[in-house]
């Protein structure tokens, strides 16, 4: 597993472990978008999905102009009852 969550319901922590291509992809992200620390970079993400009604967005796959849609893929989604 690239990633582990770790829940504490009597702290309200959760801790992240984030490895393999996770950790790497985490990095570049960081680096790419020059985020200043690893917080910031979590804390835009996790504004950016809470803001998305419809529970998706719109990014730039390259340089063409074209907006893409990005949702979630299925499999990183619960399964409906």
């Amino acid at each position: 597993m690239a990633v582990k969550a770790e829940t504490s319901n009597e702290n309200k922590v959760l801790k992240l472990t984030l490895d393999n291509g996770d950790k790497k992809k985490f990095e570049e992200v960081l680096e790419e978008w020059n985020f200043k620390d690893e917080e910031s970079l979590l804390r835009f993400f996790i504004s950016v999905a809470k803001e998305s009604i419809d529970k998706k967005t719109a990014a730039y796959k390259d340089d063409s102009g074209s907006l893409n849609e990005v949702t979630p893929a299925q499999h990183l989604l619960k399964l409906s009852e």
